[in-house]
């Protein structure tokens, strides 16, 4: 299966859909860039249902501006955010995937929340991801607490995460297939 991998891979590197080859001290590929035109295309055709927004505080957010066709969705949290915007998460229906990521110069109770609405809200959200690090697992705990109507989480992330164990009450709802 790899092997079929590396030759479509191949294929699309000789056509030019990748740039900007990284490689290793054996000459294997290990980093590379989809070309912009490539990017573009991809973008135009999935129509916003891929998002990756940067928050730096003090501009508004665009996530005021979703559509609702959003399916994957990752927030990157710069040095400036200091809290995370209100965000009409009724948008946010059709969610399958959430990755949040950043630095920790947020106010918590901001984006708790966030989540906590969103877990309200959406019933289909199949993937969260914490790549953002909280200051102690109380604020993990806080919000998996209210996630019992997540019934097609599938995947959680709380890697890099002070969380040694989850309460019982929360593995009781979870269905989740991984954890890290």
């Amino acid at each position: 299966m790899e092997i079929i991998g590396e030759e479509y891979f191949g294929i699309l590197a000789s056509q030019s859909f990748f740039q900007d080859f990284k490689k290793d001290d054996d000459d294997n590929i290990v980093r590379c860039k989809m070309h912009d035109i490539v990017h573009d295309f991809v973008q135009f055709l999935s129509q916003n249902e891929c998002l990756s927004i940067e928050i730096n505080g003090g501009e508004e957010s665009s996530l005021n501006s979703l559509d609702g066709k959003v399916c994957h969705l990752m927030v990157n949290l710069g040095y400036n955010a200091a809290s995370f915007p209100a965000v009409a998460t009724g948008r946010l229906k059709r969610l399958y995937s959430l990755l949040i990521d950043g630095h920790n110069n947020i106010d918590n109770s901001s984006l708790i929340e966030f989540l906590q609405e969103l877990f309200s809200e959406s019933r289909c959200l199949r993937a969260l991801d914490f790549g953002y690090p909280p200051e102690s697992s109380d604020m993990i705990r806080e919000i998996l607490t209210n996630a019992e109507k997540l019934v097609h989480l599938r995947y959680l992330n709380l890697n890099g995460q002070s969380v040694e164990t989850l309460p019982r009450e929360i593995l009781e709802y979870l269905r989740c297939t991984t954890t890290n």
